[in-house]
């Protein structure tokens, strides 16, 4: 599959979240959350948004961002006016990149490593964030008593 296949299919489950989201206050968005991974869905939303940015912006533009500040996001028509211009960008970036393109080497730094990988691979560990963290955004709506919604492909 390549990675704008990939990103199309992400696209249908993010719309699934964004749907979901409409249904949460702005009061429930930002309430903290007894989970393992704590905080609140806003948290981990700007956390879901802020990691597509770095790895578009830093990894394949070569751009830095600046990082996000939770507060910045107060509602949820914010955080997901904000996600919407992320992946308009996410999109942008990976029409504009050839298949020679994608396999051009970066240098990232992750928390505990510095690794060298092909714009393909930065793509594919962010899909693979993508599908990780709709997990985690599924399993927060459950624990607001919110019904999750249907991300089967």
């Amino acid at each position: 599959m390549r990675v704008a296949e990939m990103f199309q299919l992400s696209e249908r489950m993010r719309q699934k979240c964004i749907d979901a989201l409409r249904e949460v206050s702005d009061q429930r968005f930002v309430e903290p959350l007894p989970s393992l991974s704590g905080g609140s869905l806003r948290d981990l939303l700007v956390h879901w948004i802020e990691t597509e940015d770095y790895w578009v912006s830093n990894v394949a533009r070569g751009r830095k961002i600046t990082p996000y500040r939770t507060d910045d996001y107060a509602t949820v028509s914010a955080a997901c006016r904000k996600w919407d211009e992320v992946r308009n960008e996410t999109f942008d970036c990976i029409r504009a990149l050839s298949d020679e393109d994608m396999r051009q080497s970066r240098t990232v730094k992750l928390e505990y490593s510095t690794q060298n990988i092909t714009l393909e691979t930065a793509f594919l560990y962010l899909y693979t964030h993508d599908a990780h963290t709709r997990g985690e955004f599924c399993m927060r709506l459950l624990l607001l008593g919110l019904e999750e919604p249907d991300l089967e492909i």
